[in-house]
């Protein structure tokens, strides 16, 4: 069968990171509709022997089963018409068993009848419920005209309209209780993914920062030894070593998807460099203390320390290096000192300080100082404080925050209804003429009403909500809310001759409506609790007025259960979906957690295509040639190369690892120049690309302008944000206009100063498609963006210009 568009979800159990909010509401539904079942079965079979007596036995037996297999179905899945139906079936036989109108059985098997339609309308989502409750309806109402002819047409017809204005009430009061689930579902799920796009991009910005930083603390730096002629200082066997592990890095920057492994902490004493005075904490407390410590952490000490080796063994001019380990209660420290020559005044730029030491430092929760004096040496001083035990308060406050505002928005909207539901069903049952005795339904309704509208102006941005927003006015209302439900059950009770004439037709659900309004207040558990006691002893004090009738003393006391027991039912109904919710918020944090860690596994890929991009095979084969020994260290042509592939790594590294979108584009760039033997000379700043499509534009102008211009001509670059989008600048003697602009280019200009061309292009990052996730940027031709043209032949590799 087809859903019902209009119809709420069918019940289920609320889905991690889905629909946190309707599966809550639909499962605390479900589990309370079984719940109610099972109790009302328990109720029609005391009734049913105490009316009927011995005969009634079968009757009590089916009702019991049907008890059963409503708790059944709170743990195991079921057919959801399965208890409803029967119920409803049972409901009628009620009735036929009876045979008589006025008994306290035909009363509770109204009640059957009814509840029977109401949990088939809460479980079952389609269409065709509509149809078996009508139907239900009309086979009961035939049942009775047929084996009841002396009850005559108006209980039939009561019957009837009954289960109409059921059907009516609850099929328009569904999707509006439904629908503020679905906002705070829509609301979530926009929230979870504003933050995976940013964790994601955070945590792939921070890889690339790592990776850039490593890069530059081993190959650059072992590449500008050779290149400087400082690595002849060192044991020959030494700088072999470290140009095999720094192969091993490019290559797995290169060739492996996965992260690079993270030394331990113990590691920074074989670091390579210049001989290590080890002092402080042992391996054993060392270890102690790295399992207090993220891998993050550790992988951040581990790079400040290689950095100060690598900046004491270049600069310090000392022949040894200390590093000494303290730990305490709540940090560890890591000093690592050289009695080198030192420096004055802010650390020189090429030592790496600000980037490879400070921001690694900032970027992995440590905190770096630096100290240094011409002629004292050199202190850099690492602090990284153990992770605490990680205190939910701050995370479970945000929760119930989240969930409190949910739920209250839900148990209004619901009171709400209900209390209309209810009070349109009592209209339409005193129109078709219900039992009126002295009129009590007119001021029954009119009661009904005011209450209503006493909760709508309550409800925030209502007129009177600022009124009833104070603790005084809070109370005011709930205790008006809770002297109409006492009301309106003397009132109901009135219309029936408290029992006594025509009962069938005692609406014995209208006094709900106050008290579920109350209710949805949210009032505490006290003064819930004592509006129902107040309620029960109201039903037991007119059971007692009416005590000489039997019959009547009994329908009292069922109608009392009725709406006692309903409301009740709606208590329990509201503490479950508030628990649900939690716990279907919680399950929601979880499944984005590990949304998270898969898309950033995922997205990891990305830094990979960077360095694939980047082009590092040929310093891949020029470490590996002097870690083998088929390449001098001292050599000309080795110092030569190297400080080529020196200059050309320093101008990769200057990429910003915030270049999510534009890294890989910018990379194919230098790369597809140096091959070509174009000097480019980049200048980037700024954020990333607002877009996966401009950062492909930008990729696609770039390589086309490289492509077009012949070698040994030089091409200047500038890129940087402008407003939300970005500028592209390109400048050269060869440089062409394109033939069109790309669709989404805010404005273009092309012309020619001298012997110079220049183009500027500028990119508004609107009309654009946002794609959350790093695309990837191809290496040919795209067909959506124009190119420049083509030039000149493929040139010998050449360094190409830094600036």
């Amino acid at each position: 069968m087809s859903r019902d568009p209009v119809a709420p979800p069918p019940p289920r159990e609320a889905q991690p990171g889905t629909a946190w909010a309707s599966g809550s509401v639909t499962a605390a539904i479900r589990q309370v509709a079984f719940v109610a079942a099972a109790a009302w079965q328990l109720v029609m079979v005391l009734v049913t022997l105490a009316s009927v007596g011995g005969a009634g036995w079968g009757l009590a037996v089916a009702q019991g089963v049907v008890a059963v297999l409503a708790i059944v179905a709170l743990r195991r899945p079921m057919p959801a018409y399965l208890v409803p139906g029967l119920a409803a079936a049972l409901g009628t036989c009620g009735y036929l068993v009876s045979r008589d109108i006025d008994s306290a059985l035909s009363f509770a098997a109204c009640w059957q009848i009814n509840f029977a339609s109401c949990i088939a309308l809460l479980l079952i989502a389609r269409r065709a419920v509509i149809v078996a409750v009508v139907g239900q309806a009309l086979l009961t109402a035939l049942a009775i005209l047929t084996v009841l002819p002396e009850w005559g047409p108006q209980m039939p017809f009561s019957i009837a309209v009954t289960q109409v204005s059921i059907v009516v009430v609850m099929r328009l009061g569904l999707p509006r209780l439904m629908r503020v689930s679905a906002e705070a579902d829509a609301a979530a799920g926009a929230a979870d993914a504003a933050e995976l796009r940013l964790r994601v991009s955070a945590l792939l910005g921070t890889r690339i920062a790592e990776e850039t930083r490593t890069l530059h603390d081993t190959a650059i730096n072992t590449l500008g030894a050779v290149a400087n002629g400082t690595a002849g200082i060192v044991e020959g066997g030494q700088v072999r070593d470290q140009c095999a592990r720094d192969v091993v890095l490019l290559e797995t920057m290169r060739d492996d998807r996965s992260a690079p492994r993270t030394l331990a902490l113990r590691d920074i004493f074989a670091l390579p460099g210049l001989p290590i005075v080890r002092g402080g904490a042992e391996d054993a407390e060392l270890d102690r203390a790295a399992a207090r410590l993220s891998e993050e952490a550790t992988a951040g000490i581990v790079g400040c320390v290689r950095e100060a080796l690598t900046n004491a063994a270049k600069h310090s001019g000392a022949e040894l290096v200390a590093i000494d380990a303290t730990v305490g209660g709540a940090e560890l420290v890591i000093r690592v000192e050289d009695r080198g020559r030192g420096f004055a005044g802010p650390s020189p730029g090429d030592r790496g300080i600000a980037t490879s030491i400070r921001a690694r430092a900032r970027d992995h929760g440590l905190v770096a100082e630096v100290d240094s004096a011409p002629g004292r040496g050199t202190r850099v001083e690492i602090t990284a404080p153990f992770a605490p035990v990680r205190d939910p308060a701050p995370e479970m406050a945000r929760t119930d925050a989240e969930v409190h505002e949910v739920s209250a928005r839900l148990l209004r909207r619901a009171g709400l209804l209900w209390g209309m539901g209810v009070t349109v069903v009592s209209v339409l049952l005193t129109a078709t003429g219900s039992a009126n005795v002295g009129n009590a339904l007119l001021p029954m309704i009119v009661l009904m009403l005011a209450a209503w509208a006493a909760a709508w102006g309550g409800t925030r941005g209502r007129p009177g909500s600022r009124l009833l927003g104070s603790t005084a006015g809070r109370a005011l209302l709930a205790s008006v809310l809770a002297l109409c439900t006492l009301t309106v059950f003397v009132l109901s009770a009135a219309a029936t001759g408290f029992g006594g004439l025509g009962a069938v037709y005692w609406q014995a659900l209208a006094p709900t409506g106050p008290l579920v309004m109350l209710l949805a207040l949210r009032p505490g558990r006290k003064v819930a609790v004592a509006a129902m006691t107040a309620w029960a002893l109201l039903v037991l004090a007119l059971a007692a007025f009416v005590a000489p009738n039997a019959t009547a003393a009994q329908i009292v006391v069922i109608a009392g259960i009725v709406g006692v027991g309903f409301s009740a039912v709606w208590g329990r109904f509201q503490t479950l979906l508030v628990a649900r919710a939690e716990r279907g918020f919680r399950d929601r944090a979880r499944a984005l957690d590990a949304r998270i860690a898969v898309d950033a596994a995922a997205a990891a890929r990305t830094s990979y295509l960077r360095w694939l991009d980047a082009g590092l095979d040929s310093a891949i084969e020029l470490l590996r040639g002097i870690a083998e020994g088929s390449r001098g260290v001292a050599a000309a042509a080795t110092r030569a190369a190297c400080a080529e592939e020196e200059q050309y790594l320093r101008q990769l590294v200057q990429i910003s690892p915030e270049f999510v979108r534009l890294g890989r584009g910018l990379m194919a760039a230098l790369r597809e120049a140096r091959d070509r033997g174009v000097p480019l000379v980049l200048r980037a700043g700024g954020p990333d690309a607002p877009d996966a499509a401009t950062a492909e534009d930008v990729s696609g102008v770039l390589l086309s302008a490289i492509r077009g211009t012949p070698p040994g001509e030089a091409l200047h670059v500038s890129l940087f944000p402008v407003g939300s989008g970005m500028q592209l600048t390109v400048s050269g003697a060869s440089l062409e206009a394109p033939a069109a602009l790309a669709a989404g280019r805010g404005s273009s200009r092309f012309e020619r100063l001298g012997s110079v061309a220049l183009l500027e292009l500028t990119y508004t990052g609107e009309e654009r498609s946002s794609d959350p996730e790093p695309r990837e940027v191809p290496h040919e031709r795209s067909r959506s963006v124009p190119r420049l043209p083509r030039r000149g032949r493929r040139g010998s590799p050449a360094a190409a210009g830094a600036d």
